[in-house]
């Protein structure tokens, strides 16, 4: 029996601070509804991706993107970094721990149940 390999890819990374530029734009009035398009997210990991996982993947390879969380098409294609008007980011590539907590869930829905 071969053991299981989960490998989660990178964050959707955007390139700016998004806390930032939600502070800034609250403070001008310009809404709440953060996103990023998908397409911009998808380029910057596509590198990166072809580098770690072997195609074709092995059969105990399990990849956990968070961009499948975090980017839905029904958001016109494009990626969140906010839940609720709170940041899921803490700057321009890292999770917060609301976000975070999102990914966590993803993963403990691969572990074995005691």
């Amino acid at each position: 029996m071969s053991k299981r390999v989960i490998l989660i890819t990178s964050v959707p990374q955007k390139g700016w601070n998004a806390p930032r530029h939600m502070a800034f734009a609250r403070l001008r009035s310009e809404g709440s509804s953060f996103t990023t398009a998908r397409a911009t997210i998808d380029a910057r990991l596509r590198p990166s991706l072809r580098a770690l996982i072997p195609q074709p993947a092995p059969k105990n390879l399990i990849v956990i993107s968070p961009d499948d969380l975090l980017c839905d098409a029904a958001v016109g294609g494009r990626c969140r970094l906010s839940e609720g008007g709170n940041p899921l980011y803490a700057d321009s590539d890292h999770s917060t721990n609301r976000g975070a907590g999102l990914i966590v869930d993803m993963v403990t829905a691969y572990l074995p149940k005691p």
